[in-house]
């Protein structure tokens, strides 16, 4: 069975290491929890965000505005007045 467990071991630093191990064993437990928090949001990486129109994520899905413009990326003007209320109140990013 996997374990989820990390060990890190100190090397290169005998002094630290030793500080460490004179610790309460309730300190360095929070210590090890608190460092592997660390190590993993270091260790997370995520690919840049990047801004796709939706002209261009659905180029298939027209229609025309009650004034006449031709609207790309949405299926009707109730899709469009909705998707442009969600996004004005902070829904949609």
């Amino acid at each position: 069975m996997a374990s989820d467990f990390i060990g890190i071991d100190i090397t290169g630093d005998k002094e630290l290491a030793a500080k460490l191990a004179r610790l309460p064993l309730a300190v360095q437990d929070t210590a090890v929890e608190e460092t592997n928090i660390y190590v993993v949001n270091i260790m997370k990486t995520y690919q840049a965000y990047q801004h796709i129109w939706r002209s261009r994520a659905f180029p298939n899905l027209r229609f025309t505005t009650p004034i006449g413009k031709v609207k790309v990326g949405y299926s009707s003007w109730a899709q469009f007045k909705l998707v442009h209320a969600l996004a004005s109140k902070g829904v949609l990013g």
